[in-house]
């Protein structure tokens, strides 16, 4: 028996037959084709009888802004183990069944479900908001900026740093950083990335001096002392913050 022919004998309501011959009509005529019914705990899901149900409380915007898909499931006898019973119905009714409520009933339209899909999704349990108490510093484009200084200085100096892989992770570590509030623990963080920062500006411009003879070498010139000068001002920089 094919999962249509399901649809049309899962009651004996005389309603079901012109209901579904009449949305099968619709579907075809704007262009969205029924080609297959949507299976939901291991049976074929009545889209009749969800599609009476929901606009018997108000239609599915309503659904979703008063948080009513509990009684949509006991109305359609699924079991209560189904934990992802609110998303799937409104899915598999947004996809088979929402322009055809819009079309018939005029409840809502595709504005008014969007703004209930977002404001559902902002009060979802466990979001958590950014802290909204102002921030004592400007937002991390210093940082950001310091960051990014650092690591080309560092690769200047054919240094090799584990930490900052690429700009991006570190900015998003800044980010986080930021977003933190500035504690304590953090701001000691923030002032050894600008301490790190100086040391490699200041060894950057000692192996650039050095490359072009605009300042001796701290042992007469010789260029191997010079090199373990530089190697001395990279080993104040370390490998991990």
């Amino acid at each position: 028996m094919s999962l249509f022919l399901q649809l049309y004998e899962l009651s004996d309501d005389v309603k079901r037959k012109e209901w579904l011959d009449d949305w099968l009509n619709f579907m075809h005529r704007i262009g969205k084709p029924v080609t297959r019914i949507p299976i939901m705990a291991k049976q074929v899901l009545d889209l009749y009888e969800l599609y009476r149900l929901v606009v018997q409380h108000g239609g599915l915007v309503e659904i979703i802004n008063k948080k009513l898909w509990r009684e949509i499931t006991k109305g359609l006898n699924l079991p209560s183990s189904i934990t992802s019973a609110a998303f799937t119905l409104r899915t598999q009714y947004q996809k088979y069944l929402y322009d055809y409520e819009c079309e018939k009933e005029k409840l809502s339209n595709q504005s008014d479900l969007q703004q209930a899909i977002d404001g559902n999704r902002r009060e979802a349990p466990g979001r958590r908001t950014a802290p909204s108490f102002p921030l004592p510093f400007p937002l991390p484009h210093a940082a950001n900026a310091a960051a990014s200084m650092l690591n080309k200085q560092l690769n200047g100096l054919g240094m090799r740093n584990d930490l900052l892989d690429d700009e991006n992770s570190l900015n998003l570590q800044a980010s986080g950083l930021f977003g933190a509030g500035y504690g304590v623990e953090q701001m000691a963080i923030l002032e050894a990335h600008q301490r790190n920062l100086e040391r490699a500006q200041r060894a950057a411009e000692q192996v650039a001096r050095q490359s072009l003879g605009l300042a001796p070498c701290s042992n007469g010139g010789n260029r191997h002392s010079g090199r373990e000068s530089t190697s001395s001002n990279d080993s104040d920089i370390p490998s991990e913050w």
